[in-house]
């Protein structure tokens, strides 16, 4: 869960309920906050996710953890963006 490795990128392994209660509106959108789900739903989902996680159970330093969610988003963006190619080519050819 994004969520979970946001907190761990932020303040490492140990898990402080109070914090993540505090931070959880930055890290979930309103929209899903606000939908038939309770904050605890969202709580226990982080917290599953941080126990899980690779970066928890080895002992991941907090910025190469960073700098691999940064190498991923990238490679979305740029995927996204090969995607979308055709129709941006489209959409300009009828202009």
């Amino acid at each position: 869960m994004i969520a979970a490795q946001q907190y761990y990128i932020d303040y490492g392994p140990d898990m402080i309920l109070e914090r993540l209660q505090s931070l959880l509106p930055s890290y979930i959108p309103d929209s899903c906050l606000q939908g038939g789900k309770s904050l605890n739903y969202w709580m226990q989902g982080v917290v599953n996710g941080h126990k899980k996680s690779y970066f928890v159970r080895d002992r991941v330093p907090p910025l190469k953890v960073k700098c691999q969610a940064q190498r991923i988003l990238a490679d979305l963006t740029e995927e996204i963006v090969i995607l979308m190619m055709p129709f941006v080519d489209r959409v300009a050819l009828e202009a």
